[in-house]
């Protein structure tokens, strides 16, 4: 949860893991502080730390395997009842 202003912003989880997920506090970041994830030493630094930030799944994996990730999504989505 962030507030309208983006002064302050909270990370709600259901479990201890939930709340300090990598991709939840990088996306909590860049909306709060956008300016922040358009310097080039942060990028640099994000790709040093996570070497596939930024880039496309497409890009990373066989339509097997990309076929197998969304299977598990739609799996996990339907049995905690959450996604589209």
């Amino acid at each position: 949860m962030t507030t309208e202003d983006k002064s302050i912003s909270a990370l709600l989880g259901a479990s201890p893991g939930a709340s300090v997920c990598v991709s939840i506090v990088l996306e909590v970041v860049q909306k709060c502080l956008p300016e922040l994830f358009k310097k080039e030493e942060v990028q640099k630094k994000l790709k040093e730390m996570i070497p596939c930030h930024d880039e496309k799944l497409e890009e990373m994996a066989t339509p097997e395997e990309i076929a197998q990730y969304r299977n598990w999504r739609e799996s996990a989505e339907a049995i905690l009842g959450i996604g589209k």
